[in-house]
């Protein structure tokens, strides 16, 4: 089986970690027995990630264009991007998979939090461009998709976010009938083999990562606000963004401003006794599921997608997201009274990236 997977950024060679949920995939599917190509629409050059081809724009126009391949896959579908890439080329492949991981087919004034203050300048024009913006691409897309779903299937990461593609699209159900498929996010691999050491000493009581501080839906103002009511305990936050040079960070914080590789984000786990991602929204919300899986005890928001993907978990609480004012001590204390025999494995290779290989397969018999 050959396949080409479009995306609009993807992890490089120079430490960019974008995108990895789609390079974990294509591991799984390369090591499974398929030949994995990747158009990165960011890419100025070629390169080989991991033993992963993948190639520029113009690379394809100019050597890849009469290649062929059994599928191409499209994860997070671009309106400037892989929109126009289907206009023009569409006719060259026999099958189609859409997998969608966000806000590429929301109205996102519905589904994202407002923006922190220092984020924009000129709020007003920019809402207004981005509501146009949205209410264009979700018509270009659900015309679109009606054209090429006899030859489509529609994966997506939650059940929350195929009722929002419904939602937001207004595609008819029926058009859809038996190619829509619910199948999660993997976590990356060395969160599946390996396992969070909880005798180890700890040098911080909460952890937090994400990759953007500065997006409001990964509640870094819960955190800080926890931290704050919190002085108890030490606060670890890693990741970049601006945010704390326009609010005041938390004594009780420890801030490390950068992008960590899988191993690096397992060092810190190992050092931290919680995890702690509060969430605004998310339409799966892939590291908190890393979190859990890798077995540190770990807290999120108290919101509908998060029970969805989490509730299953033992070793996750979850609290109010406007409780600002919360003691973590009784939900520390929950944590430490369950007993965690087993992990959980929902989010392991085999049930999340082998399901997709399983439609793949099934789509060329």
């Amino acid at each position: 089986m050959k396949i080409l997977v479009l995306c609009s950024n993807y992890p490089d060679l120079g430490g960019k970690t974008g995108g990895m949920f789609f390079h974990v995939r294509n591991l799984y599917y390369k090591d499974n027995g398929t030949n994995v190509h990747v158009l990165n629409f960011s890419a100025n050059q070629n390169y080989t990630k991991d033993g992963i081809d993948v190639f520029s724009f113009t690379h394809f126009e100019n050597k890849l264009v009469n290649e062929e391949y059994d599928i191409l896959l499209c994860h997070a579908p671009h309106i400037s991007h892989h929109y126009r890439f289907l206009m023009k080329y569409s006719k060259m492949f026999k099958n189609i998979v859409f997998i969608f991981h966000g806000n590429e087919v929301f109205k996102t004034k519905v589904i994202l939090p407002k923006e922190y203050s220092f984020m924009n300048n000129n709020k007003l024009y920019s809402t207004l461009r981005r509501n146009i913006k949205d209410e264009v691409k979700l018509h270009l897309w659900r015309k679109l998709f009606e054209k090429l779903a006899y030859k489509s299937q529609f994966v997506f990461v939650s059940n929350w976010m195929r009722e929002q593609f419904y939602k937001f699209t207004k595609i008819n159900r029926d058009i859809l009938n038996g190619r829509n498929h619910v199948i999660y996010n993997s976590i990356g691999k060395p969160f599946e083999e390996n396992k969070y050491d909880k005798n180890k000493s700890k040098k911080y009581d909460f952890i937090t990562i994400r990759n953007n501080l500065d997006g409001a839906k990964y509640g870094i103002d819960i955190v800080n606000n926890l931290a704050k009511s919190n002085a108890n305990y030490k606060f670890l936050v890693i990741g970049k963004g601006e945010f704390f040079k326009y609010y005041d960070k938390a004594p009780n914080i420890e801030l490390i401003q950068k992008e960590l590789s899988h191993e690096e984000i397992l060092n810190y786990l190992n050092e931290s006794r919680f995890g702690l991602l509060p969430t605004l929204w998310d339409s799966q919300g892939l590291m908190t599921c890393e979190f859990a899986s890798f077995g540190i005890p770990t807290i999120t928001s108290d919101i509908e997608i998060c029970h969805e993907i989490l509730g299953d978990f033992n070793n996750v609480e979850f609290i109010e997201n406007e409780e600002v004012n919360l003691d973590l001590t009784n939900i520390v204390k929950k944590l430490q009274s369950k007993t965690i025999n087993d992990r959980n494995v929902k989010y392991y290779a085999a049930n999340t990236s082998g399901k997709e290989l399983e439609l793949f397969k099934k789509i060329l018999t």
